[in-house]
């Protein structure tokens, strides 16, 4: 029994070729216009969209490939050596798909591994090459339609080899080969005429030039004369810069920039275009001299190929006008009337601004219940799927910016001053754990209590005035972004030291307790973890087995996390809040060092975490490393007891900058 027809069979082995010829087009487009997007949108459509059609786009065309190779050798067997006009026009589609495999310039590599795997598109270059090559000969027979076939063979050999080439640039083996300081001038030309932004994207690119590498596989390098992004006049003007410098470094990893943006790379580019739009002018001149030999059908489906590649190349010569590399390579040529054109493009997105919140209150009491959870059971999809259903996304304001900013400048500052570790004047002892040794379960135990106290506080919050209300609201943003990464990303943040103490299991046991709103469960947790002795087993929280291991989860929640709580309840309002803020601007830089720069680098191509935002900050413009940031506040006196004039500064709701007492209060000194 046949399962298609002999008419299906025939209609199939007509359309095939033609199908999956248009199917690669498709997906040319659909990676050249998403792959640009997912550098600033955080959305996961964008990424499992961009991710399948980035596996699909390479699978369709050397599938299409493979049928024109196979059509050519049946028709050159049947026919005895007699190329058909059809034949020869669907054979000139082979270099077409050897521009597909070479991809838009907006995208190389989904993921850093990609980079990784050059040499085995290197393989993949010379193999298809070969077959292109036999398409040529096997289908060659002289005419004009021959000679259009080695223009776009051209063509296609230069896109693809340009993709490789890019490939293995990003590669981590070339990367750490190419760590030399060769003595970069980052003197900024005295040009005119350049707006106030062009200036900002050349002081991000002079940081990107020198820190990149290092700073990318963590090799700490001399510091060096910096641009006057260390002496900015304010921390929009930081985290622009940062923003920026970011940007360039999605462009190095993900996209074919550092190609593009040279003397060779523009150059080929001028040929690839000059030989697409030759073939298309010389095409219809051969259609019209040869129209009755070839299908209408194929030639309007080469018209379409050729117009599309056009189409492609000048999309790619808009985005590298409009690039903030251009602008940069135009600032340091001093073309200004080059500059004027693109300057629109100056407010263009350049990361998602996004810093995404999973509270585990909300979780515990299904504050969002998630939908067809019976369905969602039986195909065990249901635990992975809920924790990215109670991830909410939040657009970060300035005000957390200027909030950690002000923080890591007054720790600049108390650093110079080299003041001697003291207890005076510190309040409290030690809260219980030292987040410089135990990262995770800092961040699971300081989250609870934040949550916890910000539910239970809420009240005196508000009497304290809106700055104080203002504040402790940022600093549970802090506290819940930190979490989520715990969460969702715990390869930014892992130390290991949750070996025992198992997140998916605090996560679903803490369920145990029926809570039906956030301030019962707060009180119920308050309780239980800090008067209940069998709190324990209520929650069931309890593995199996027994383990004196002091990392074990029974000691954990039995000890640790009661403790913190009873002495966060024995302060006042005010005192306890400096306490918690203290801790997460401690916590979220030591992190953000602690993460590596390849794991901080993957994150660039899903919209950036703004993590990694405080690791380049910390890093590259205040220059601190892991050993700066401690577990207690009394190696740091001054600074801990400069929270509290934070906590009650009312020019953090200001977004401008606008005034000039401002401006000089928030210079960083030199």
């Amino acid at each position: 029994m046949e399962l298609f027809s002999s008419s299906m069979r025939k209609l199939w082995k007509e359309w095939n070729l033609r199908v999956t010829v248009l199917l690669s087009l498709t997906l040319q487009i659909l990676l050249i216009t998403l792959g640009s997007r997912r550098k600033h949108n955080h959305k996961l459509w964008i990424s499992i969209v961009v991710w399948c059609v980035y596996l699909s786009a390479d699978i369709v065309a050397t599938f299409a490939l493979g049928i024109i190779t196979n059509n050519v050798s049946d028709i050159y067997d049947e026919e005895c050596g007699s190329m058909d006009a059809n034949t020869e026009l669907t054979a000139f589609w082979a270099p077409f798909l050897l521009l597909h495999l070479g991809g838009p310039d907006t995208i190389t590599a989904y993921a850093l591994e990609d980079n990784e795997l050059w040499l085995r598109h290197f393989l993949g270059l010379v193999v298809q090459t070969g077959m292109a090559i036999y398409v040529f000969i096997m289908a060659w027979t002289g005419s004009h339609l021959s000679i259009l076939y080695l223009l776009m063979f051209v063509a296609g050999i230069i896109k693809y080899g340009e993709r490789t080439w890019v490939l293995r640039k990003a590669s981590i083996e070339t990367i750490r080969e190419s760590i030399v300081n060769d003595g970069i001038n980052l003197a900024i030309p005295g040009q005119t005429g350049f707006s106030r932004n062009v200036f900002t994207l050349f002081e991000a690119y002079c940081l990107v030039l020198v820190y990149f590498r290092p700073i990318f596989l963590n090799v700490k390098v001399p510091l060096i004369a910096r641009t006057t992004a260390s002496i900015s006049t304010s921390s929009e003007k930081i985290f622009k810069i940062i923003e920026e410098a970011l940007g360039f470094m999605y462009d190095n990893l993900y996209t074919k920039a550092p190609l593009l943006y040279t003397c060779r790379g523009l150059g080929l580019r001028v040929i690839t275009f000059f030989l697409t739009s030759s073939a298309l002018v010389l095409f219809r001149v051969v259609v019209i001299h040869d129209k009755r030999k070839f299908s209408n059908t194929n030639v309007t489906i080469t018209f379409i190929l050729l117009v599309g590649a056009i189409i492609l190349e000048l999309y790619s010569a808009v985005l590298i006008l409009s690039s903030d590399r251009f602008l940069v390579w135009s600032f340091m040529n001093g073309n200004c009337s080059t500059v004027k054109v693109p300057g629109c493009f100056l407010t263009q997105k350049r990361w998602s601004n996004n810093m995404s919140q999973f509270s585990l209150l909300s979780f515990i009491i299904r504050e969002k219940p998630l939908p067809c959870p019976n369905i969602l059971n039986r195909l065990r999809l249901d635990k992975q799927l809920e924790k990215q259903w109670y991830v909410a996304d939040m657009e970060i304001n300035n005000n957390l910016k200027t909030l950690i900013f002000l923080y890591l400048q007054e720790k600049a500052i108390v650093r110079r001053s080299r003041i001697p570790p003291s207890d005076d004047n510190i309040p409290v002892g030690h809260m219980g754990l030292n987040l410089t040794e135990e990262l995770e379960k800092s961040i699971l135990a300081w989250h609870v209590a934040t949550d916890i106290r910000y539910e239970l506080d809420g009240e005196d919050i508000k009497r304290h005035g809106h700055a104080f209300e203002l504040h402790c609201r940022l600093i549970c943003q802090i506290s819940r972004y930190m979490f989520y990464l715990m969460v969702l990303h715990p390869n930014m943040i892992s130390d290991g030291s949750m070996d025992q103490i198992t997140l998916p299991s605090i996560l679903w046991a803490a369920r145990s307790l029926k809570f039906t709103s956030k301030f019962e469960a707060c009180q119920r947790f308050n309780e239980l973890l800090t008067d209940s002795e069998t709190y324990l087993y209520r929650l069931r929280l309890v593995l199996e087995g027994e383990n004196d291991n002091e990392n074990d989860i029974k000691i954990f929640l039995k000890n640790r996390l009661p403790e913190l709580l009873r002495k966060l309840s024995q302060q006042a309002p005010e005192e306890r809040w400096k306490i918690i803020s203290w801790t997460w601007l401690e916590m979220l830089p030591y992190a953000a060092i602690k993460c590596r720069g390849i794991q901080h680098a993957q994150h660039l191509k899903n919209g950036g975490e703004f993590l990694t935002h405080v690791w380049f900050l910390v890093t590259v413009i205040f220059d601190f490393t892991h050993k700066d940031f401690t577990s207690h506040p009394s190696a740091d006196p001054i600074l801990f007891n400069s929270i509290m004039p934070l906590l009650n500064r009312p020019y953090l709701f200001e977004i401008g900058y606008k005034s000039a007492s401002l401006r000089k209060f928030l210079a960083i000194e030199t």
